[in-house]
């Protein structure tokens, strides 16, 4: 008797309610465009539709849940979904359904996951190009072994002269450690004199300069710079509805409140050191648009960042937010890049860096931003690019600058903090 075949290897599953079908298939073109390997049961489905399910969650690397809510009624794609997690699968959603809000057995399996959205809110090509950045990412089709190992060895060697227009790395490594007990290390606060605050999924730990966890806040969402320390040492974070301000490991208390009204959701938080406010950054998912609301340091509202000079939307998602010794005003916006506006609210510039991570600045006026690239990006002032930090991993989600001579660099799926001289 001849054996049976072994089921094949895949780069990702799609799993999908048919309602869906046509915007599907049109990613799955652009994925085998691309080289990716799919399995979809438009051509794959044979015998026993739960065996050949089953087969296809254990042989794929990434499930691609294309959800709506029609999805989270059928049974079939809840098994689907249900057994991707249980297997370990790298889960990564698609929204199909515009306006839609994921509940019940959906809303907890997605939780804090970053989507992609097809619902025809935006642009077919602008959201197919992000989803093949992250598959890419996922499956480390761009990961270049031999330029991370060259470049974690110029890390470790001595300042070299940099070469005019080289766009050399200055700065080494001076330590690194591991962050224990956390699910990663999307955000750093620093709490003086030597502790940090790192944010993570749903939760914020605070550290000690070895990596070791002393204690750790319980939150109701996951975003990405969702918490801050204020010049008098007072933690703030998002939570819910409100932003709150933590008084000790068993208390916190309510700081600004009304921020989460009319489709406006709290998503970033930071609180200047420079003048005493609390920026919060702001999105309405409905609208695709965002804005920064800024409160002075007792939590009465101050004014609203939203538009330019011609009445268009300045930010999309602030994940992250900072400012600079001229006084601006420094967002991380997902799909906008790095802006810059003053004090007064008014656009100075935005820098084109794709799907941006943390952004942090020097008392020399420098930015310093990273993305899902092996490198972090540094401005001037005025926005112009000066250099770039390699690291050698896309892995780097946040940073911090100590003293002006170090960056701390959260590296959010190592669990990790490499700390560069500056």
């Amino acid at each position: 008797m001849a054996e049976p075949e072994k089921p094949r290897k895949h780069d990702v599953m799609i799993s999908y309610n048919w309602d869906n079908k046509e915007t599907v298939l049109k990613i799955r073109e652009k994925l085998r465009e691309n080289g990716i390997s799919c399995w979809i049961d438009v051509e794959n489905m044979s015998g026993s539709t739960l065996e050949a399910m089953s087969a296809a969650v254990e042989n794929c690397t990434i499930f691609l849940m294309c959800y709506s809510g029609k999805y989270s009624e059928s049974n079939n794609c809840q098994a689907e979904a249900e057994y991707a997690k249980q297997k370990g699968k790298i889960i990564i959603p698609c929204k199909m359904e515009r306006g839609y809000e994921a509940c019940g057995w959906l809303g907890f399996l997605l939780g804090s996951k970053l989507f992609f959205e097809f619902s025809g809110k935006y642009p077919f090509e602008n959201k197919m190009n992000d989803l093949l950045r992250e598959i890419k990412v996922r499956l480390n089709m761009e990961t270049d072994d031999k330029l991370s190992t060259e470049v974690q060895k110029s890390l470790r060697t001595e300042d070299r002269p940099i070469a005019k227009n080289e766009g050399a790395d200055i700065s080494r490594i001076v330590k690194e450690f591991q962050v224990h007990d956390v699910e990663g290390a999307r955000h750093i606060a620093h709490s003086p004199p030597d502790k940090f605050w790192i944010g993570y999924e749903k939760s914020i730990a605070l550290i000690d300069s070895e990596g070791n966890k002393l204690s750790e806040i319980q939150r109701y969402r996951f975003t990405f710079g969702a918490h801050s320390v204020t010049k008098e040492g007072h933690l703030v974070y998002l939570s819910g509805v409100s932003v709150k301000r933590y008084l000790s490991e068993s208390s916190s208390e309510n700081f600004i409140t009304g921020t989460n009204v009319d489709g406006w959701k709290a998503r970033s938080i930071y609180a200047s050191h420079r003048t005493g406010d609390v920026i919060v950054g702001l999105q309405n998912e409905g609208k695709g648009i965002g804005k920064l609301a800024v409160y002075d340091n007792e939590g009465t509202y101050k004014q609203t960042i939203e538009n330019d000079a011609n009445e268009k939307p300045l930010y999309t998602w602030p994940r992250y937010v900072t400012d600079n010794i001229n006084g601006d005003i420094v967002t991380s916006d997902w799909y906008g890049g790095i802006v810059a506006t003053d004090q007064a609210g008014t656009h100075r510039f935005t820098y084109n860096l794709s799907i941006p991570r943390a952004v942090v600045t020097d008392s020399n006026g420098r930015i310093f931003g990273c993305n899902n690239t092996p490198k972090i990006h540094v401005l001037d002032q005025n926005g112009k690019f000066l250099m770039n930090i390699l690291t050698g991993s896309k892995d780097v989600f946040s940073l911090y600058i100590h003293q002006d001579t170090e960056l701390y660099a959260g590296y959010d799926s190592a669990k990790k903090i490499v700390v560069y001289k500056l």
